[in-house]
């Protein structure tokens, strides 16, 4: 009797340390996940500040992109108000100072649309993709985790640093920190770069990441806080162990033993398979942060040291091969010499060219407008080529009366002859009406337009005999 009740104690006993051992493998057996607490608010609120902050990137490419096109616009318009002007004044050469302040101008132009299409352009598509991928990839992992947030205070983002509330919802979210919420307006020019983004990478003060037990706290059921072996977010309630490595939120956070981890940030250059999200909007803000300067117009100052306006002063003001910078030392005092300073340079090429008056015949919208009051390039144009062709039908007449000067005819010509001279002028309003003797009758077939008007001819003093056929007038004297 007494060795049976012996036996007995021994089982009874065996029982009782048996039982932990047998919970142990039976959860064990079952793969039953465990799940962490939430991220706490320092932690989550620095990455939306990383998500926030490559916003800026698209706002500094389109700054840039219109900033480029801005510049070669304003070039390009000064470059036709100057050539306009100076037919207007009917100088018939450009000198050399002139000269290269056209060429400035001209690769001034040049060099903006050049960026354009070529690295300039595709830089800041690129930059924008980059920094876009990111912040979506960023943002909607953040709004995933603050959906998991339940009135029980269950979720998977803490509103402090420990597990009192979390946060419930994506509204909540950008309530709880402004940062976190994402702007869908069209984006706007600004001149700010992206700062959270240093030479290596990521500028916060959680730069070095950290494992589930640094960067959560509480019991608030995070689902996807929990270890890899048994990461709730696969096979169900048991959990299961992912073949390849996850990684979330634009590669910020991946899972491990510990459960959700934040990876170390603060270098990420050489991380472009590995985290190609981060890799690439860290890319973005190093080729994308700088603001690109408005062209301010010509700075005597500062011309020698403008590689658009170097080759041109190499060659006109120096003398030399547009490529020989064997006198750019003294490049700067000889463009003082020729220009004196800003001040003097602007009142002639731009308060006396932009004050100048063109007739409203000249002008697109049918008024009389100052010079500098048009922009539009082809309207420039049109003014430029119609004070050219006057000058040089001018000067094409200058010329005929010089030849028949040089001929030294004694005799007054007839007005047959002086008809002879103004059918030369049919296809030419302008060149027919500069002539002394001639007119140009619109209303005639288009091979006896310019006629001989002797009515002008004795106004302007020119001889004439009459034929034996009569005198030939135009239509506007009969």
């Amino acid at each position: 009797m007494e060795s049976m009740q012996t036996d007995n104690s021994r089982s009874a006993l065996f029982k009782i340390a048996l039982t932990p051992i047998i919970v142990t493998l039976y959860a064990t057996s079952t793969c039953e996940a465990t799940v962490g607490g939430g991220l706490k608010k320092s932690y989550w609120a620095e990455v939306c500040d990383l998500a926030k902050d490559s916003e800026k990137i698209p706002k500094l490419a389109l700054h840039n992109l219109q900033a480029t096109a801005q510049n070669a616009q304003t070039a390009l318009t000064r470059l036709l108000r100057l050539m306009a002007y100076n037919e207007i004044k009917t100088r018939n050469t450009v000198d050399n100072k002139t000269a290269a302040l056209w060429q400035y101008l001209a690769k001034k132009t040049s060099t903006e649309l050049q960026d354009l299409v070529g690295n300039g352009m595709a830089t800041a598509i690129t930059a924008t993709r980059n920094a876009a991928r990111f912040q979506g990839a960023v943002m909607d992992f953040m709004q995933l985790l603050a959906s998991t947030g339940t009135a029980g205070n269950k979720g998977c983002l803490n509103r402090g640093e420990s597990n009192a509330e979390t946060v419930q919802g994506q509204t909540k979210l950008a309530t709880e920190y402004n940062n976190c919420g994402i702007d869908f307006s069209d984006v706007t020019p600004g001149t700010e770069a992206a700062k959270l983004m240093g030479p290596t990478g990521a500028e916060i003060q959680n730069k070095a990441g950290g494992t589930a037990q640094t960067i959560a706290t509480g019991a608030t059921t995070c689902n996807i806080n929990s270890v890899k072996s048994t990461w709730k977010m696969v096979d169900d309630a048991t959990g299961g162990n992912p073949t390849v490595q996850p990684s979330m939120g634009g590669n910020i956070f991946t899972v491990d033993s510990t459960g959700l981890k934040m990876d170390a940030l603060a270098d990420v250059t050489n991380k472009a398979q590995s985290h190609p999200f981060i890799h690439a909007h860290h890319k973005a803000t190093l080729q994308l942060n700088t603001p690109k300067t408005q062209f301010p117009g010509i700075k005597v100052e500062t011309l020698g040291q403008d590689p658009d306006f170097q080759a041109a002063a190499r060659y006109y003001l120096l003398g030399k091969n547009p490529t020989d910078s064997s006198g750019d030392a003294n490049l700067q005092s000889k463009i003082n010499a020729h220009y004196t300073n800003s001040v003097a340079l602007n009142s002639i090429v731009e308060t006396a060219v932009d004050s100048e008056t063109i007739p409203k015949e000249l002008t697109d919208n049918g008024t009389q407008q100052n010079l500098g009051s048009i922009t539009d390039a082809g309207q420039l144009l049109k003014i430029y080529l119609h004070y050219h062709n006057v000058n040089i039908a001018a000067l094409n007449n200058r010329i005929e009366k010089l030849q028949e000067e040089a001929t030294k005819i004694q005799t007054p010509k007839t007005a047959e002859d002086k008809q002879k001279l103004c059918d030369k002028h049919h296809d030419s309003k302008t060149d027919c009406d500069t002539k002394d003797f001639c007119t140009y009758d619109k209303t005639e077939s288009t091979d006896k337009k310019c006629k001989y008007n002797a009515t002008k001819a004795t106004a302007n003093g020119v001889p004439v005999t009459q034929a034996q056929t009569g005198e030939i007038n135009s239509a506007l004297d009969r």
